[in-house]
């Protein structure tokens, strides 16, 4: 199966967005730079077309939803569960915040469930993690509506999960595990399914289309620059929209996009769940280190996000040579059923 390179240049795009998000909050740039945070959108987008693409060819068959949930789990969990261990054994010994967590809460950073923490805030150990319990209740109502209704399913999913949306603002649940189910981000994935069951129809959009399509994305998202737009808009126009754009394009008009620059996001891509997932460690380990040295991120904010983004970029590498990309060689085999655009998923 073709890789599809745009996609993954996408992916590597958004990861990048989200550690810079990070970075500027450390060094003090916030909410200059919070729009970083769309890099979430992005990946949710990503994540409903990939779902839609890599299954087609296997909806309907005895099994298949099994063999899903278990193909997206191993390609998820080993990681996940490592920094998770990884964190919480920190917490104990350096006598961290968690530590302090009931137990309750260290079991559900492990099985993905959205769970309060003392403090209210809903975030799981690994704190970027949050968007992980979103993806996995994805995974599960994606393979129950699959499972049960075929390719029909999809459609019903879309409307499943964007009236689930419609009713978050509706009714303005009072549990924050509610509201956090039911927020308007689960639009990323109805976007993102659209986009590939568009592709699935054969729908393409000439590269004048398309291309006018990413810029007017790029567009959206490069004008936030600098803080929120001085209007009340809701976030499923500022963010969501822009990036069903981008994704779109990316799909639908340079699916096989090839270039240096491509080429070098698509590398990015390859360690993006990396990136995302430990970019916060060396993050602090760079913030401590400038501390120390009597520099903090705050006064010398340009020369911090240098360090603080190409440590992040080494740590990502590392994490993905020495623990993602073995884990999943390993298991791999024992996912059953044939794998399809593996690069891109």
């Amino acid at each position: 199966m073709t890789r599809l390179t745009s996609i993954q240049a996408l992916r590597g795009v958004a990861a990048l967005a989200v550690v810079i998000h990070h970075v500027a909050l450390a060094a003090g740039y916030s909410p200059m730079f919070d729009i970083g945070a769309v890099g979430v959108d992005i990946f949710f987008v990503i994540s409903g077309f990939i779902m839609v693409y890599t299954c087609r060819d296997q909806v309907g068959q005895p099994g298949f939803s099994y063999r899903f949930l278990i193909r997206r789990l191993l390609r998820i969990v080993p990681l996940y569960w490592t920094l998770t261990t990884i964190m919480l054994a920190a917490s104990f010994v350096m006598g961290g915040r968690a530590s302090t967590y009931p137990p309750f809460v260290f079991l559900a950073s492990y099985l993905f469930i959205a769970v309060p923490r003392p403090d209210g805030v809903i975030q799981p150990l690994v704190v970027v993690g949050w968007t992980l319990n979103l993806e996995v209740a994805f995974y599960a109502l994606f393979a129950l509506a699959v499972g049960i209704l075929g390719r029909v399913g999809i459609h019903a999913l879309c409307v499943v999960l964007a009236g689930a949306a419609l009713a978050g603002q509706l009714i303005e649940p009072a549990s924050p595990v509610v509201a956090f189910y039911l927020s308007t981000i689960l639009l990323n994935f109805v976007g993102g399914m659209v986009i590939g069951l568009a592709f699935d129809r054969g729908t393409r959009l000439g590269p004048v289309v398309g291309g006018a399509l990413m810029l007017a994305g790029a567009a959206a998202l490069l004008a936030q620059i600098g803080g929120p737009i001085p209007m009340p808009v809701p976030r499923v126009l500022l963010w969501m929209v822009p990036s069903v754009a981008l994704v779109a394009a990316a799909a639908l008009a340079f699916p096989h996009r090839s270039g240096w620059i491509t080429g070098l996001l698509g590398r990015l891509g390859d360690i993006s769940y990396s990136l995302y997932l430990v970019h916060l460690i060396p993050l602090w380990a760079c913030r401590q280190a400038f501390e120390l040295i009597g520099l903090p991120a705050t006064t010398a904010p340009l020369a911090f996000a240098a360090v603080a983004i190409t440590a992040s970029i080494v740590g990502a590498v590392v994490t993905y040579r020495l623990i993602e990309r073995p884990f999943a060689r390993w298991l791999g085999g024992l996912s059953a059923g044939p794998r399809r655009a593996l690069s891109a998923a």
